[in-house]
C-alpha cells in the first residue's frame, strides 16, 4: 500500500474515533451524570447559587439559594460531600424522567446513598428532587 493510502486510513480511523468519543460523551447517561456532579461540587464549596442553577423550575421556584442551604444544612451526607460514585443511571421509558443513583462518602468519613431524580427542561436535565438512603443498602 502506498503512504497515501495508509495516512487516508489513519485518519478515517482517526475521524471516526473522535466522532464516537463525542457520541458516548453526549449520551443521557453522561450528561445526567454531569448534572449531579456539577450540583455536588457546587454544594461541597457552599456556591448555592451555581448549585440553585441545577434544580428544576418548579423546585427553584418553592426553593430560593437560601432555602436549599438550610435543606443542605439538614442533610449533612450532602452538605460536605466528599467521594461520589455513580451507581446506576435509570432514563424512564418516557425520556424526561431519570434517576442516578450515587453512594456518597463525606468529610466525615459518613456514607450513604442518595437517589437523584431528574427532568429534562428544554433538553437540559435538572434536579427535582433527592431520596436518601441508609448507609448498609449502597453495597
Amino acid at each position: 500500500m502506498s503512504t497515501k493510502v495508509i495516512v487516508s486510513m489513519l485518519a478515517a480511523v482517526a475521524v471516526v474515533a473522535l466522532g464516537a468519543f463525542f457520541f458516548l460523551k453526549s449520551t443521557p447517561t453522561s450528561l445526567i451524570t454531569s448534572v449531579v456532579e456539577q450540583q455536588f461540587v457546587a454544594i461541597s464549596v457552599a456556591d448555592y447559587e451555581k448549585a440553585h442553577t441545577f434544580l428544576a423550575k418548579d423546585k427553584r421556584e418553592k426553593m430560593d439559594k437560601d432555602d436549599l442551604r438550610y435543606y443542605v444544612a439538614e442533610h449533612p451526607l450532602l452538605e460536605s460531600n466528599l467521594k461520589r460514585t455513580f451507581k446506576n443511571v435509570v432514563v424512564q421509558q418516557d425520556g424526561i424522567t431519570a434517576t442516578a443513583y450515587v453512594n456518597v462518602e463525606n468529610v466525615s468519613g459518613e456514607k450513604g446513598g442518595i437517589d437523584v431524580f431528574l427532568t429534562k427542561e428544554d433538553a437540559e436535565w435538572k434536579i427535582s428532587s433527592y431520596n436518601f438512603v441508609s448507609a448498609d443498602l449502597i453495597n
